[in-house]
């Protein structure tokens, strides 16, 4: 019986049975029972404590908009800290909140108030995160620098899981962070389209590791003035040397596609169709038929 895998559409769960059945495109899934999954936990209460934050500082910028001009000369041409400080500190009367300037004073105080807990909450958390991903990824961190390295290195390790052992290949790695291209090839068109696919946390922490690479990397460093030399732009330079694996720190050039020159086109006349050997592949003689005048 043929197997025809289809990961969508109204098949999919009877495929994906069959499939496991055969023992067909199975995985051995995350064990989840090591300090790897304690750090998943962390960072995920992290992303949510970020996410409350930078919505916090949207609403009081927005609120600050629309608020009377008597509130708003007096956090006018403030950095983001200055602003969040000083609102922070009103205090505004509380026994007449109808009045419209004490309403705008007491909800933006509130807003501040929550942007301030909210990152003493992620200093916290930060502080619990750093020292099991010093444990778990020293090399990277020795690669990637101990300021960005944290959240790069904490989120590979996420993605790997507690048992590394059961992706066999770089290649399946790459596959699982979404930076493996896909072939999308058509006729004598040979091209690669970007994976959608994947861990899209693990796909958006790979780019902060090139970025840091290019700072701190000499090879790096000399692959992008290379490929920048050659005339590729800064975006095609980067795309190359990117850690695909948590443990591998070497910079490395993603394989190219078949670039062998090709045969040029060339239209076949009958001045010169007695030089081209008959069965020749490409060469193709076109008569046009002929009518005779009476």
């Amino acid at each position: 019986m043929s197997l025809c895998w289809r990961s969508t559409g109204p098949t999919a769960p009877i495929n994906a049975a069959r499939a496991a059945l055969h023992n067909h495109r199975t995985s051995i899934p995350k064990s989840k029972d090591g300090a790897v999954d304690a750090l998943r936990v962390l960072r995920t209460a992290r992303a949510q404590a970020v996410r409350e934050q930078r919505n916090a500082l949207q609403l009081l910028r927005m609120t600050i908009v629309a608020a009377p001009d008597e509130v708003r000369d007096q956090v006018r041409n403030l950095t983001r800290m200055q602003l969040i400080r000083v609102v922070a500190a009103w205090r505004p009367d509380v026994s007449n909140a109808a009045d419209p300037v004490t309403a705008y004073r007491v909800g933006l105080k509130s807003m501040a108030r929550r942007y301030l807990e909210l990152s003493d909450e992620i200093d916290e958390i930060d502080d619990l995160i750093t020292p099991p991903v010093e444990a778990l990824a020293p090399q990277l961190l020795a690669r990637l620098g101990i300021e960005i390295g944290i959240e790069i290195a904490g989120q590979m390790l996420v993605t790997a899981g507690d048992n590394p052992a059961r992706m066999t290949s770089e290649a399946g790695f790459a596959m699982l962070c979404g930076v493996a291209p896909l072939p999308a090839s058509s006729g004598m068109t040979q091209r690669h389209r970007l994976n959608r696919g994947g861990d899209r946390q693990a796909n958006r922490a790979l780019p902060l590791a090139v970025v840091s690479r290019i700072r701190m990397d000499p090879k790096t460093q000399a692959h992008v003035a290379r490929k920048t030399a050659d005339g590729h732009s800064n975006s095609t330079s980067s795309d190359a040397p990117s850690a695909t694996s948590p443990a591998r720190s070497t910079t490395y050039s993603t394989p190219a596609s078949n670039t062998s020159p090709r045969r040029p086109y060339r239209r076949t006349t009958p001045a010169d169709s007695s030089a081209t050997p008959a069965g020749s592949a490409g060469a193709v003689k076109v008569q046009h038929p002929t009518v005779e005048r009476p």
